[in-house]
Order: structure tokens, then sequence, then C-alpha cells
């Protein structure tokens, strides 16, 4: 997967600033072939606040998971930021949003709840 995104500085002071992500594109690859990519993704699925502090970490308000494979598909779930593994915070799901990948259109369609929840999720974004 290859995540193509732009920011823009919200503000700034001397030990941290504070930053609007939007991811523009994702890339799917399987085994290094090229498989599609989604350009238009909704809102919700792709706007993050990242806090960037002066020694370097970064923080995000949402995290942004790929989830599934070529065969069954694939859905991108923005959730509430937590520290640690994706699903492992007990409140994880409480401010999901879930679209479907549709590679052909190149575009995510939000829908309700996440099919895939047994498989590994991918960050979109780089810690």
């Amino acid at each position: 997967m290859e995540t193509t995104y732009r920011h823009q500085v919200r503000w700034a002071n001397d030990e941290y600033a504070v930053l609007d992500v939007s991811i523009e594109k994702i890339a799917l690859y399987d085994n290094g072939r090229y498989i599609g990519m989604v350009d238009r993704i909704p809102e919700h699925l792709s706007r993050i606040e990242a806090t960037v502090f002066r020694n370097g970490d970064i923080a995000f308000d949402r995290d942004v998971f790929l989830v599934g494979d070529r065969r069954d598909g694939f859905e991108l779930i923005s959730t509430s930021f937590q520290d640690g593994y994706a699903g492992s915070g007990s409140g994880w799901d409480q401010d999901m949003a879930v679209g479907r990948v549709y590679l052909r259109s190149q575009k995510v369609g939000l829908h309700g709840t996440a099919a895939f929840t047994t498989r590994v999720p991918i960050e979109a974004m780089p810690r």
C-alpha cells in the first residue's frame, strides 16, 4: 500500500505544530504488483489532525486502516486514535467510519459496519 497525502499547518508554537492532513490517494499492491488505487475518499475517512512535536513525535487524532484482500475486497476504516494495536482499545469502534474500496471506479463508498473484523489492519499513515 502506498498513501499519498497533503498537509497544511493550522498553527504552531515553539513546542509543537498542529496539521490538517488529507489522504488524497491510496495505491494497492499485491506481491509488488500494482492492483489499483482510489483517489475519491469521503472526508470522514480521509481527514486527520496531526500534532508534530519538537522532538519528532507525531500524534494523530484518528487512525485510518486498510483491511481485506484481493479476493474478498478491501475496506478503509477510520476510528478515534487508540494508543496501541488496531482494535486493542476498549472503545476503538465507538467513532468508526467504514468505506468499501472500489478499485474499478477508484473511489471509497461509505457504508455501515466493518465486514472484515478478523483481518489484520494496515495503517494508512506512517507513525
